[in-house]
Formats: structure tokens, C-alpha cells, sequence
């Protein structure tokens, strides 16, 4: 059984600008890789920073952190060519 978390401080902008897309992750990504981390290479875990929840044991937890301003701006990128304002 895979433990839920929550992320309680995440980026507002881009909260939002998900949310009003009424889309999902896979939708948004289109089978394109996530943004990488500014640490590591690792690719960011768009669960955790756009919906506020993922799984203890996830693949991508080391990125279950705050966002840096560079790593923002990857995923507001991101959600701009997949026609997200």
C-alpha cells in the first residue's frame, strides 16, 4: 500500500493556472518527459508540484521540495505549449 502526501506549500501560479485547465498531467505532458530538476538531472514531479499530492514511495520524491525560479519556469513553459494560460 503506497502512503499519500500532500504538498503544503506549493507554487500558487501554477496551482492555478492547472486547475483552471480542468486537464490532466498526461494530457499536458503528451508523452514529452517532465522538466528536470535544477539538482540531479531528475525529472520533476508534476504530481506533487501541480496537483499537491503523490505517493511516498514515488520515483521522483527527491523533488518533492519547493520549486527553484528556474524550475517555475520550466513548468509554466510546459503548461504554455499545452495551451495553458
Amino acid at each position: 500500500m503506497s502512503t499519500a502526501v500532500i504538498n503544503a506549500v506549493p507554487n500558487d501560479l501554477l496551482r492555478r493556472r492547472y486547475d483552471n485547465s480542468g486537464r490532466t498531467i498526461a494530457s499536458i505532458t503528451n508523452g514529452r518527459p517532465s522538466p528536470l530538476a535544477d539538482t540531479g538531472g531528475a525529472q520533476l514531479c508534476l504530481s506533487w508540484h501541480l496537483r499537491c499530492s503523490c505517493f511516498a514511495e514515488c520515483g521522483r520524491v527527491a523533488t518533492h521540495r519547493p520549486l527553484t525560479m528556474t524550475e517555475v519556469t520550466r513548468i509554466a513553459e510546459l503548461l504554455t505549449a499545452a495551451g495553458i494560460e
